[in-house]
């Protein structure tokens, strides 16, 4: 399966279509099941495929897909990236030099914005099971973020560029998460960092040690 991942990267430009895209996740979803496979996900060169996976879902270059489409291709990357973080406990999401380890953040931001924009539009509790499915999403894409909090001596410098959305997003998310009836010990505790790293990260001056 290794030479499977020198092909990967061409899968990831912005000329393919986001169900190929999804393919190509759902693929890389399987693969990490096996230890010696993980690492070739991450590599710091332009090929990396975290990198161009993020970029992908920032710039959303296919204009074709529908919404409904991309919300589903973001929702399996976090469940990619939230299963790698279980099973290893140094993902290379988080354990590399390479340029995605910024880019993460920046794309978790993003797609949990855009999450709760579709949560928000739908109003009310969840019922159908696409937006049982969105409601997961957000719940595993803050511990992510919260994760990533925790590991990245940098995080608040990394949200600059997403500040608005984080801003705008994350007293929502708080609500809507401590609002589920099986809202967990965890996700208060990382709701309670994250609402606080909000305000810290106004100023991009501030020392992040």
């Amino acid at each position: 399966f290794q030479c499977v991942f020198r092909v990967l990267p061409q899968c990831l430009s912005p000329e393919t279509p986001v169900p190929s895209v999804l393919l190509v996740v759902e693929l890389l979803s399987l693969l990490v099941d096996h230890d010696k496979l993980t690492p070739h996900l991450c590599s710091p060169s332009e090929g990396c495929l975290f990198l161009l996976l993020y970029m992908y879902i920032t710039s959303r270059p296919d204009k074709v897909a529908s919404e409904t489409q991309w919300l589903q291709l973001e929702q399996e990357t976090v469940w990619l990236l939230a299963k790698l973080g279980v099973q290893s406990p140094s993902p290379p999401v988080t354990g590399s030099n390479c340029q995605c380890n910024v880019e993460v953040v920046r794309a978790l931001t993003v797609m949990l914005h855009r999450q709760w924009l579709t949560v928000r539009r739908a109003g009310g509790a969840p019922r159908t099971g696409q937006q049982r499915r969105t409601v997961q999403c957000l719940r595993d894409t803050v511990l992510l973020l919260h994760s990533l909090s925790q590991k990245d001596k940098l995080f608040t410098m990394h949200c600059v560029e997403v500040l608005h959305q984080y801003d705008q997003v994350m007293p929502g998310v708080s609500m809507l998460i401590r609002g589920l009836p099986d809202v967990t010990d965890c996700e208060e505790a990382a709701l309670d960092d994250l609402c606080g790293t909000e305000t810290d990260v106004e100023d991009p001056e501030m020392d992040c040690g």
